[in-house]
C-alpha cells in the first residue's frame, strides 16, 4: 500500500514539475511562440499495441527546428497538424509544446488512484 502512494506521489510530483515547466516557458519567460506542423511520428510498441508521438517542425529567422514529443497516444497524428510552440529565441532548441495537458493528466492519474487505494483499504 505505501509503495502505491509513493508511486502516486511520483506521478503528481512529476507531472507539478511538467505544468510549472510549461507555464514558465509558455508565459512567465521572454520566450517566443512559433506556428509547428507535425512532419512525422515516432512509434512504439508493436502488432496491435502501437502508440505514436508527434515530431513537430517549426522556423526560427528561416531555420527549421524539431520538437519531439514525449507524449504518446494511440491515434496516429496526422500529418500537417499545428500546434503552438514555445521557444527560446537564444536557443530554438529549448522549446515546449504551448498549453499542453501532459502535466494535468500526470497529476489527475495520480490522484484517482490515490484515491483508489484510500477507499480500497
Amino acid at each position: 500500500m505505501i509503495i502505491g502512494y509513493l508511486i502516486c506521489i511520483i506521478f503528481i510530483i512529476l507531472g507539478g514539475s511538467d505544468v510549472i515547466n510549461n507555464l514558465k516557458k509558455s508565459y512567465f519567460s521572454d520566450f517566443r511562440e512559433a506556428e509547428g506542423f507535425v512532419v512525422n511520428y515516432k512509434m512504439n510498441g508493436s502488432g496491435h499495441k502501437v502508440i505514436f508521438a508527434p515530431i513537430i517542425e517549426f522556423e526560427v529567422n528561416g531555420a527549421k527546428y524539431r520538437h519531439v514529443s514525449t507524449w504518446y497516444s494511440a491515434p496516429k497524428p496526422p500529418i500537417g497538424k499545428t500546434y503552438r510552440i514555445m521557444y527560446n529565441p537564444e536557443i530554438p532548441t529549448d522549446n515546449v509544446i504551448k498549453n499542453q495537458l501532459k502535466g494535468f493528466i500526470m497529476i489527475i492519474i495520480g490522484i484517482v488512484f490515490m484515491a483508489m487505494i484510500y477507499f480500497a483499504s
